[in-house]
């Protein structure tokens, strides 16, 4: 009975074991779709660095060349307007995407607590069938005890019995025996 529970047991931790590992990997897997996440926003962040540049280029020639900004002013404010809305959609693209993957990461950390949730409660009935075990093996112990005690005082009382009822047997035969004996030499 014992093995059969020990091999039930190291059957469930296998199980368990198996479960972790998959969140392990899942885990690993996050891991990764970040790392690339920063990948991304590093190369985001030095387009950005490069836009910024920019930017300052051409502040230094609108100082440098002041008549050719009045000339040009329209045709760079298109330019601006185009640059803006390019970063503005790249932007929501990235805030998509961003949002995206951080609603995946959430869910997956969601399925990971309805995991861990299950675990416990399969470590909870785990213990509440040990405790079972625990008292039916108190139970079966203190009968079997109890039986045990329980032949063991008939038989000495049986003992006991047949004793004293061999006792009996002796003295009336040693009383009968006495009174021939006795017989026989009075009779000499």
């Amino acid at each position: 009975m014992d093995q059969d529970l020990i091999a039930y047991l190291d059957q469930q931790f296998s199980t368990i074991d198996r479960r972790f590992s998959q969140i392990d990997q899942r885990f690993f897997f996050v891991d990764q779709r970040l790392s690339a996440l920063d990948k991304r926003l590093s190369d985001m962040d030095r387009r950005f660095i490069s836009v910024d540049k920019r930017f300052m280029d051409m502040d230094k020639r609108f100082v440098e060349t002041g008549e050719q900004i009045k000339s040009l002013r329209a045709e760079t404010a298109q330019q601006f307007q185009e640059v803006q809305a390019q970063i503005h959609q790249q932007l929501q693209v990235v805030q998509t995407e961003t949002a995206r993957q951080f609603q995946e990461v959430q869910e997956h950390f969601n399925e990971v607590d309805r995991r861990f949730e299950g675990v416990e409660t399969d470590i909870r009935r785990s213990y509440v069938v040990l405790e079972e075990i625990r008292d039916q093996v108190r139970l079966v112990a203190a009968d079997g005890v109890a039986n045990v005690n329980e032949r063991l005082t008939r038989h000495q009382e049986e003992a006991a019995r047949k004793l004293s009822d061999a006792e009996a047997l002796n003295r009336l035969s040693y009383t009968d025996l006495d009174t021939r004996v006795r017989k026989l030499e009075g009779n000499r």
